[in-house]
């Protein structure tokens, strides 16, 4: 009697132990899958890059004076954040608050107060820049790639918007798709009043230079010049330093 009542308890511990163990894996799953979703699900934005290939969390190397001017700003932003605020308040504390841990390496929570902050209002263009800067430290590149081109639909116009979705192409080495950028935001910069398409030309004709397409390069520089003639000089010589170059090849 005592053997049976021995091998029931035996019986009784391992099924015990499995549950145990198995509500144990379950609940990592389950929090681990939850995690994923932050990243991928939400009202605003959806994470296109593979998750296990992006960085979260990185020790970036900055001075020792500034990580504590970042940390205390941090904790004033989450004073900030605890007493509240209207939507204005809000939105601006919210994209300091992930502007800073960007800084500090602090991508998974930069990336979450970008997603409160564009919940509040996702037609604020330099939020969604911001936003695709933090993708690229990521190496979330087609992510990144969305976020700026939210930014070109809110304002087709803006220079900078196409400087910072044509680093990602650089980046990727990606001669083709950075032409291709580079031309159709110049089609759209030159309807800007404000002559802003010439950011966009002095950046092109840097990256000409930097691949050795100095012909191309000089092309630009001098459309460069026809825009700007008050910086004449400094393009001439910008110009005779490439000519120095294609001698020297």
């Amino acid at each position: 009697m005592g053997k049976i009542l021995t091998k029931k308890l035996i019986i009784i511990l391992i099924i015990f132990f499995a549950i145990l163990v198995g509500s144990f894996y379950y609940w990592q799953n389950f929090k681990n899958q939850d995690e994923s979703e932050e990243l991928t699900e939400n009202k605003v934005f959806i994470l296109l890059d593979d998750e296990n290939n992006i960085i979260l969390e990185e020790a970036v190397d900055i001075y020792p004076e500034a990580r504590l001017q970042y940390e205390q700003k941090l904790k004033e932003i989450e004073s900030n954040l605890d007493k509240g605020g209207d939507d204005d308040f809000l939105i601006a504390n919210y994209s300091n608050f992930a502007l800073y841990n960007n800084y500090l390496g602090n991508y998974k929570i930069a990336y979450d107060a970008y997603i409160k902050s564009l919940t509040i209002n996702s037609k604020l263009r330099i939020t969604w820049l911001s936003f695709g800067d933090l993708l690229v430290d990521m190496k979330a590149y087609k992510s990144a790639d969305a976020a700026y081109n939210k930014a070109i639909e809110l304002n087709r116009y803006d220079a900078l918007n196409y400087i910072k979705l044509v680093n990602i192409f650089k980046i990727l080495d990606d001669r083709e798709k950075v032409e291709e950028i580079y031309k159709n935001g110049l089609e759209m910069t030159e309807k800007n009043i404000s002559g802003g398409e010439t950011l966009l030309l002095d950046d092109y004709a840097e990256w000409l230079v930097k691949i050795k397409s100095y012909d191309e390069a000089i092309l630009i520089y001098e459309k460069l010049k026809e825009k700007q003639p008050q910086n004449k000089e400094a393009i001439d010589k910008k110009i005779n330093n490439i000519k120095k170059k294609q001698e020297v090849i």
